[in-house]
């Protein structure tokens, strides 16, 4: 099966991207966004996603980091619900948890709902949202490198839309398809891998689909560059649970080193003012 208009904004007119072939990537005309043309069936879906990577412990940088976002959503904190959508183990809702935000999430796989329940952490599968869910309300809503593996952002954001209060935030990361990354990797790139990732967003993109979902832009940041997954796609190294994409022990020395931060500080400012960091990130209130 295959889509025949742009899952963003539904015209007709696509263009198809010769040198992304293997992920079937075509161009909408209209409003610029990058996806699959071909929609995965069950089976290719269930081979990626059985026995996916799902981690069970943060380092201390990434719990730093996770603090440092939900300082900014403090201020959008009035009835304490927050909601992180395909929350894997749960492991972002238990640092807010522990700040005293009342914790749910979204996930596909019951391996992970039923690790999050032994938690106390109130999981609702994704494909099967009873009435309870609906009838929660929540200040903020969370999408941690989700938002890619799905084709179809407009149902995905009616979703949010109908649990999120007026004023809340929504926030999320995505892979950016402007990185320069891939402007260098090309088809190496390994976040361009059908049938796990099936949507490319730019600040653009994801602008157009928020504003016409009727979300106001706070911020949009484009920054950092993952030496792990850039060695990954020159097929230097492989991706296991030994060797997750995330730079850990660079990370490590980066934070330590006052030289070496303000380094990386200099690197993602140009990386921003250009819009070709690796990681999209934004937060848009709802009006």
């Amino acid at each position: 099966m295959e889509h025949n208009n742009c899952i963003l904004c539904k015209d007709k007119q696509l263009t198809t991207l010769p040198a992304y072939d293997r992920s079937f990537l075509v161009k909408c005309k209209n409003c610029g966004f990058v996806f699959s043309k071909k929609i995965p069936g069950n089976n290719e879906l269930s081979a990626i996603y059985t026995n996916y990577p799902r981690f069970t412990t943060l380092s201390p940088i990434t719990v730093k980091r996770y603090n440092e976002l939900l300082d900014k959503f403090e201020s959008f904190k009035q009835i304490g619900n927050i909601l992180d959508l395909g929350c894997s183990n749960g492991l972002f809702l238990e640092v807010a948890k522990n700040r005293g935000w009342n914790v749910y999430g979204t996930e596909y796989a019951q391996e992970s709902i039923d690790y999050c329940a032994k938690n106390n952490i109130k999981v609702f599968k994704s494909d099967q949202l009873p009435a309870e869910f609906y009838q929660l309300k929540f200040d903020v809503v969370t999408s941690f490198e989700v938002i890619e593996h799905i084709n179809n952002p407009n149902e995905d954001m009616e979703l949010v839309n109908k649990v999120i209060r007026k004023g809340g935030a929504f926030y999320f990361t995505t892979p950016n398809f402007n990185a320069l990354s891939r402007f260098i990797l090309k088809e190496k790139w390994n976040v361009i891998d059908y049938p796990e990732h099936l949507s490319y967003y730019t600040p653009s993109t994801i602008n157009y689909l928020l504003t016409k979902h009727g979300y106001k832009k706070q911020w949009v940041v484009t920054t950092g560059i993952s030496f792990t997954r850039f060695n990954q796609s020159l097929g230097k190294t492989t991706v296991s649970e030994s060797t997750p994409v995330n730079d850990e022990a660079l990370r490590d020395k980066i934070e330590h080193n006052p030289i070496l931060s303000l380094a990386k500080a200099t690197i993602n400012f140009f990386l921003n003012l250009f819009r070709i960091g690796d990681s999209l990130k934004g937060l848009y209130i709802k009006q």
